[in-house]
């Protein structure tokens, strides 16, 4: 028997599908002017009223840990897998639904953190953008403030936001946080570590990043000391190859004056170099030990074709890419390996049968050939992945190559301890290769080398097969994909999911530190998943 409550908000949703409907349908060049502006601003107004009801709906997805069943990476990654946002629209609302919901303490009803905002909001009269102004204003009063002038300040924004355009609000939260603070003495290093970040941007097409962020004032100082050096004119110029570099051994002030003379960078270009300078010498990764059984460095992969004709481009283990000729110019001084592939991206093999965990040779190896977690829909670069048995060791599956693969401890916690169980994702093994290698492989072929996984029945019930291509980019313009299961690599399964799923928090059995080296034990039954 179905809840009522579930037949009551089914009816509603149901209800405000019908009403969209019918002013779709309706023929607007039959409004007069003035009808036309009032249908404008009621239909405006409902969708700001929708924006308060999506603040309530993610408070009880938050409540019934449906994202953590799910086994996705917090709120904001459940909201981006469920409703397909943009992973910056699903954190805005996640920041939203905190400041902006009804809250309890003790099962007693609270109000918002900003209850004038949440009414206005609720009643139509502000916008989500409105919102997100006067929460950017209100996270930049200092903690010294007292709590009643606070509201105070979040009333006079609200009612200015119900007013005005979402960049008068900005004007005004500027006028109000001089008031509040005019000399900056009440901000405390509490408020200025709160406010502290440092973001990198996606790589671009041309392959630059963008970097932002507020530093704190003893990174600022740290900063000033490398830049004021280091960026001088004619320091660390890349292109003056007479330009002093950085190093233990004293400058010769000769030698920067003439070097200044023929540096043509901007403040700004310095200040890059500079910084790249400090990272490659001293402050860089040599310095910083290991990181998942690998001591810490810039890993470049590169295939054959592409360093003989000094073309194309390199991957590095953090997902980013670079040309050859950059990358050769990185590479200076470093120990090259040779990884070997058969022509369709297959490695070779290099085994470690009798140990569990994977030596760091094979986790180089499982870089090259994966670039980053291979689970359909996963982002994550290799230096976020472990090495991950596709036969479990457990079930007789060996630390070969031809066994291993890349995956996030996010993704690798959505693979249950039964490798069978539906409700979980399970790794198939590696396509077939045409060249015989990895004979024993799964799939049609149509993306050799590349991991096959098997989706949870929530996502798609007939668990169809697919790879994820995010970090074979390249493969998507060869062979383009044509039908369904596997040849449709990072499909987010039927538009209509069950997403009743029992609560489960499986484990995994990636290679995380162990002394447990044992003997392995062979087991037939897993013996068709590779060729062993």
């Amino acid at each position: 028997m179905i809840p009522e409550g579930e037949t009551r908000g089914g009816d509603t949703a149901a209800g405000l599908a019908a009403a969209m409907d019918t002013l779709l349908a309706t023929d607007l060049t039959g409004l007069s002017d003035t009808a036309l502006v009032d249908v404008m601003r009621e239909v405006e107004s409902v969708r700001c009223r929708m924006a308060a009801l999506s603040h309530r709906m993610i408070a009880e997805v938050e409540s019934r840990h449906l994202w953590e069943r799910a086994g996705a990476k917090g709120m904001r990654g459940y909201l981006i897998d469920v409703l397909r946002l943009s992973a910056a629209e699903a954190g805005a609302r996640v920041r939203a639904s905190a400041s902006l919901r009804p809250r309890s303490f003790c099962g007693e009803p609270a109000p918002a953190l900003l209850p004038t905002t949440a009414a206005l909001q609720a009643e139509g009269a502000i916008s989500p953008e409105h919102a997100r102004v006067i929460m950017r204003v209100m996270d930049r009063i200092p903690n010294a403030v007292p709590v009643e002038t606070q509201a105070e300040a979040e009333q006079h924004l609200a009612h200015a936001a119900s007013q005005m355009p979402p960049e008068y609000v900005t004007k005004v939260g500027h006028v109000l946080l001089t008031c509040l603070d005019p000399d900056g003495g009440l901000t405390n290093d509490d408020d200025r570590a709160r406010r502290r970040e440092l973001w990198l941007g996606k790589q671009r097409v041309d392959g630059m990043s963008e970097i932002k962020g507020v530093l704190d004032p003893q990174l600022r100082a740290l900063l000033d000391v490398v830049l004021a050096k280091w960026a001088r004119p004619g320091m660390c110029n890349p292109e003056d190859p007479d330009s002093p570099r950085m190093g233990p051994a004293a400058v010769d002030k000769d030698a920067v004056e003439a070097a200044a003379r023929r540096d043509r960078r901007s403040a700004g270009q310095r200040n890059h170099d500079a910084l790249k300078a400090f990272l490659a010498a001293g402050g860089g990764p040599e310095n910083l030990g290991s990181h998942r059984g690998v001591p810490v460095s810039v890993v470049l992969t590169m295939s054959l074709t592409d360093l003989h004709a000094g073309t194309g481009y390199a991957h590095t283990a953090s997902g980013s890419v670079m040309s050859i000729p950059d990358a050769l110019r990185m590479a200076e001084g470093s120990y090259p390996l040779l990884m070997l592939f058969d022509g369709k991206g297959l490695p070779l093999h290099l085994g470690r049968g009798k140990y569990r965990l994977a030596s760091p040779w094979q986790r180089l190896a499982c870089i090259a050939a994966d670039r980053g977690c291979t689970r359909p829909g996963c982002e994550a670069p290799a230096t976020m992945c472990a090495v991950h048995h596709m036969v479990p060791w457990l079930r007789g599956g060996r630390t070969d190559i031809e066994n291993l693969t890349l995956v996030c401890d996010r993704c690798h916690a959505q693979i249950p301890e039964d490798v069978d169980d539906p409700t979980g994702w399970a790794t198939l093994g590696r396509g077939k290769s045409s060249s015989g290698i990895g004979n024993g492989g799964v799939g049609s072929g149509r993306y050799p080398g590349r991991v096959v996984w098997a989706p949870p029945t929530r996502i798609d019930p007939a668990r169809a097969p697919r790879v994820n291509l995010h970090h074979h980019p390249e493969q998507w313009l060869t062979e383009p994909p044509t039908d369904h299961g596997i040849d449709h690599p990072d499909r987010p399964g039927p538009r209509h999911r069950d997403h009743r799923t029992a609560d489960r928090r499986p484990t995994g059995h990636h290679d995380r530190p162990s002394t447990d080296h044992r003997t392995h034990r062979p087991n037939p039954s897993r013996g068709d998943h590779l060729r062993q």
